[in-house]
């Protein structure tokens, strides 16, 4: 009983480690699939989610792919974004995939996100140390503007709208003969795959200490953070559906359905 007991935990651990070598294996070609179609220098990392690997491959249905890429050229002015993807059902024949044949690949929806760092963005805008930080939306008003009292509805929270979020701007700026580093609270609007960057109001608590700005150069200050971020056609063409920003980053998210793929993507190395 004891040897048939260990016989089984042996056969158990040859299965699964067969598993992720299977897809391992499949990883790697859906690496070398994705660089094409993303228009990459290197192959991005792949993850293939759910256990066990093999009754997805007999399938021929992968439920979920997680891809991760660096350095993706996205738009006309961006060399060096981010992208991750998650795709869903991707439907593909395994044998010819995991040989690194061509066969033909379908996705049935897919989410991802597309990252632009604070320093690509200060290209546009010409702020080389430009410093990027999300805040909560409150930050867009004045400090003595009255918040708003407490509701007693109950229920959940409002939602808020994803097509807009708070950032917190930081760069050296020319103020007369002088430099000096600025801060600014902006809103950020997501029209189309563009990210319209409006800032709000100066951050008079900051660097400046007790400083005075003139106002007549507030505005020319504020408008020195405006930029607007086109990243134009999205990789398969995804449809934007959410902005954002984090530490040093500004960022959309978007969704896609019904993805063909082999044949090159707009939006992907151009």
């Amino acid at each position: 009983m004891k040897k048939l007991v260990i016989a089984i935990l042996v056969l158990g651990g040859l299965l699964v480690a067969a598993d992720f070598a299977a897809a391992a294996a499949t990883e790697y070609q859906v690496s070398k699939k994705m660089r094409a179609e993303l228009g990459l220098t290197e192959d991005p990392a792949v993850r293939i989610n759910g256990f066990p690997f093999i009754v997805q491959a007999l399938n021929d249905d992968f439920r979920d792919i997680r891809i991760q890429a660096t350095g993706v050229p996205i738009g006309e002015r961006f060399r060096d974004a981010e992208v991750g993807l998650d795709l869903h059902h991707v439907q593909a024949d395994f044998m010819k995939l995991a040989q690194g044949q061509s066969t033909p690949v379908t996705v049935a929806d897919a989410k991802g996100e597309v990252k632009v760092h604070a320093a690509e963005i200060g290209k546009l805008v010409g702020i080389a140390d430009l410093k990027v930080q999300p805040v909560g939306r409150d930050q867009l008003l004045p400090p003595t503007t009255p918040k708003p009292a407490p509701t007693t509805t109950t229920g959940p929270p409002p939602v808020e709208d994803p097509t807009t979020a708070a950032v917190k701007l930081t760069g050296t700026v020319a103020m007369g003969a002088d430099k000096s580093e600025i801060s600014v609270y902006a809103l950020l609007q997501l029209n189309g795959t563009q990210i319209v960057v409006t800032p709000k109001r100066l951050d008079l608590e900051g660097t400046f200490g007790n400083i005075k700005i003139p106002e007549a150069l507030q505005p020319l200050l504020l408008k020195a953070f405006a930029t607007t971020v086109d990243l134009g056609t999205l990789p398969f063409n995804a449809t934007p559906t959410r902005v954002f920003a984090l530490q040093g980053i500004l960022g959309l998210e978007g969704t896609a359905t019904n993805i063909q793929l082999g044949a090159k993507q707009p939006g992907a190395g151009q």
